[in-house]
Parts: structure tokens; C-alpha cells; sequence
């Protein structure tokens, strides 16, 4: 795709590629430079934000990036200022037992608007693990597009994720799609910190083979008047197993909540697993919230009736 499209950021084992990358003509107010220069021409923006979205007691895999990352992006999008065209940031490994930890920062001040696709990807026989972390702050009347795409090889590993807070009225909409990777662990923390704010998070995962793909989202109503709305979809084959785990919490004061969030999936495989646990956590008594997921194959009849009319069983499948 032609870079045209896109403000681009490219990183190959770890490293910025800058022959790939396209930051030119950006317009005023956006800021975006790999985290080494941020480090020291932004010090004093990097160092009041870094870590400031992660949980008193961030787990073991948010604490490695912290301690040993070296590059990733920082991306900072002044007030009222709304982008033009997506920011991409592309992350790609291709060596044996290679370790990459990229270490984002987004910042988008009141009333910014910005898209950011983050993907990650790998050459079919690079092994290795990439452990990355995100960390999002939207200040009031923001809104920000977030795609998480995750494309690596059968043989490659990847824990990641994004810590989100959101301002009041701002607006957040997710996706993340999963569909390589040999071990993959995707989470999602959202606190809904200003009131009237808005987030929208939707999923989808394919896993075949023995792959194993895990998806952990929480979205805390931290206050009164937001509104959340979840859907992450599922479809494994062969030994593959997946893992869903939507946590929504409602504090006390977060009355006037809206949320609803669902999990469907769908298994190929007699041998396929699915363990998914839609949670919901409301200590408010005046809120509107549902959730569910459901776990189905593909109706037999269906698949007789298109065999029936000469279509194989491989296509019948796929259609």
C-alpha cells in the first residue's frame, strides 16, 4: 500500500527503518517521532505520561517493556487539531529468538481527532517474542480510531497491550484483529474517567492449528454518564484454542451507565476450545448494562443442503 496513505513508522527488529517510513509534511500540531528522539527532544512530555495509564500493580509483562524498551513511537496531536490521514505504526521481526519491545505513547489533547493502526508482523520462520505496550490518554472532546492488527508467523509469540483514559465526552473506538502467532495475549484496559465519555471496542480472532489466542479487556465506569459497548467475535479450527475475559466494572458514583458487551464464537473443530468469562462488575443501583457470549458450529443442515447441490464439504466450509 502506497505510503501516501498513511503517516508511517516502520521498525524492523527493534530498529526504525527509515528508508520505509514517511513522517513528511506533517501538519501543525502533530507530533510524530520514534520514542529514542522523544526521549530526548520530548523528555518532559514522555516522562509526565509514560506510566502514568498503567495499573498500581501493572502485571510482569508491562513491567519488562517499562524496564528494558529502547524505541517505539510517541505520537502527540495538539488541541483542536484533527489528522488528515491514519498514522501507521508497523513493528516486524524477522531473525531467530529475537526480543522486541516497542513502547508507544498517544496523547491527544482537547478536541483533537486522530486514527492509529498498529500492526505487528513476522517473516513465516522468524521465532522470537514480541512484548509491546500502549498506552493511550484522550483529554476532553478527543476522539480517537485504534486498530491493533497482529499478522505474525506460526512460530512467533506476542504479549501486548493498551492502557487507555479517557476524558470527558471523548470518544474511543477500538479493533483488534488476531490472526497469527503461535502464542498470543492481547489486553485492553480502558478507564472511563470524565463524564458523558464514550468507548466502542470490537475483536476478531482466528486461531487453527495449536494456536493459542488470549484477549483480556477491562472498561472501568469511573464516573457518572459513559457509555461502553464491547463485541469481540471468535472462530477457531483445528487444536486451536482461544481465551475471552471482558471485565466491566461500574464504581459506586458511575451512576447513569450504559454498557453492553458480547462474545460469540464459533468452532470448525470437534478438537477446537473456547473458554470465555463476560464479567461484569456494578456497584452503582441506577445503570443499564448487559453481556453474554455464546459458542456454536456450523449448522449441519445447512452444510447438507449445499453438498447436496454438488458443492464439497471444503466449500461448503467456507462459504
Amino acid at each position: 500500500e502506497s505510503s501516501q496513505a498513511h503517516y508511517r513508522l516502520v521498525f524492523s527488529e527493534g530498529v526504525l527503518n527509515t528508508a520505509l517510513s514517511d513522517v513528511d509534511a506533517l501538519p501543525a500540531g502533530v507530533q510524530l517521532m520514534p520514542m529514542s528522539e522523544a526521549l530526548k527532544s520530548q523528555l518532559g512530555q514522555v516522562k509526565s505520561s509514560l506510566s502514568g495509564n498503567l495499573p498500581e500493580q501493572p502485571n510482569a509483562f508491562a513491567l519488562l517493556n517499562t524496564a528494558l524498551f529502547r524505541e517505539g513511537a510517541f505520537i502527540r496531536i495538539a488541541q483542536d487539531c484533527q489528522l488528515d490521514k491514519p498514522i501507521e505504526l508497523i513493528f516486524h521481526s524477522s531473525g531467530a529468538q529475537s526480543l522486541s519491545l516497542p513502547r508507544n505513547l498517544i496523547v491527544l489533547e482537547q478536541g483533537a481527532k486522530a486514527s492509529v493502526i498498529e500492526r505487528h508482523s513476522s517473516s513465516d520462520d522468524a521465532n522470537g517474542l514480541c512484548n509491546s505496550a500502549t498506552e493511550i490518554t484522550l483529554a476532553d472532546d478527543s476522539e480517537l480510531d485504534y486498530q491493533l492488527i497482529q499478522l505474525q508467523g506460526p512460530k512467533f509469540n506476542h504479549i501486548g497491550g493498551a492502557w487507555v483514559k479517557q476524558g470527558a465526552r471523548s470518544r474511543l473506538f477500538t479493533r483488534a484483529i488476531t490472526l497469527g502467532g503461535v502464542l498470543v495475549r492481547n489486553e485492553l484496559n480502558i478507564s472511563l474517567d470524565g463524564e458523558q465519555a464514550h468507548c466502542d471496542c470490537t475483536g476478531l480472532f482466528y486461531g487453527a492449528g495449536r494456536q493459542h489466542i488470549d484477549n483480556h479487556t477491562t472498561i472501568r465506569h469511573a464516573v457518572p454518564n459513559c457509555t461502553s459497548r464491547e463485541l469481540y467475535k471468535g472462530i477457531l479450527d483445528d487444536r486451536a484454542r482461544g481465551v475471552f475475559h471482558g471485565r466491566i466494572v461500574v464504581e459506586q458514583d458511575a451512576q447513569l451507565t450504559a454498557s453492553e458487551q458480547q462474545n460469540p464464537n464459533l468452532l470448525l473443530s470437534r478438537d477446537a476450545e473456547i473458554d470465555t468469562k463476560p464479567q461484569l462488575e456494578i456497584y452503582a443501583d441506577d445503570v443499564k448494562c448487559s453481556h453474554g457470549a455464546t459458542v456454536g458450529e456450523l449448522d449441519a443442515k445447512q452444510l447438507f443442503y449445499m453438498q447436496s447441490r454438488g458443492i464439497s464439504l471444503a466449500q461448503a466450509k467456507t462459504l
